[in-house]
């Protein structure tokens, strides 16, 4: 199961990467 916060932690650490790839 899929908590709302486990999903946003991992929405936010997928955007992290987008930045990183993005640099």
């Amino acid at each position: 199961l899929w908590d709302l916060g486990q999903q946003r932690c991992v929405h936010s650490y997928a955007v992290h990467t987008d930045s990183v790839w993005a640099l």
